[in-house]
């Protein structure tokens, strides 16, 4: 986690502070990881990331340069949609479990399959 707090310095505030509303620890979760071009494992920028539903993701839905991407109080369940809309409009589905009051670590792969 350190390593991806170096390469987005947004991450190193609190929080509340980082989303822009209160985390909701006990019905929520808190999503982060790197977006990678499928194959090669580049981490690739521009992408925006989301969940259906969710509202209030904060200023991290749109992976930085380093690829990095955070959502913010995204629903509890064993298998939450995350979408990945590239900037050529292609869009990639993952499924990941999100725990109540945690931290998530997913890497999302995207592109085409070779």
């Amino acid at each position: 986690m350190s390593g991806i707090m170096t390469a987005d310095p947004r991450l190193q505030r609190p929080l509340p502070e980082l989303c822009g509303e209160p985390f909701r620890a006990s019905v929520a979760g808190f999503l982060v990881g790197v977006v990678r071009t499928r194959g090669s494992g580049a981490p690739l920028a521009g992408v925006r990331v989301s969940v259906p539903g969710l509202s209030g993701a904060g200023p991290g839905a749109v992976a930085n340069e380093q690829g990095v991407y955070y959502l913010c109080n995204v629903p509890v369940g064993r298998a939450v949609t995350v979408l990945a809309t590239l900037p050529d409009g292609t869009v990639d589905t993952a499924r990941v479990e999100i725990r109540a009051g945690t931290a998530s670590w997913f890497d999302l792969e995207v592109g085409r399959r070779r």
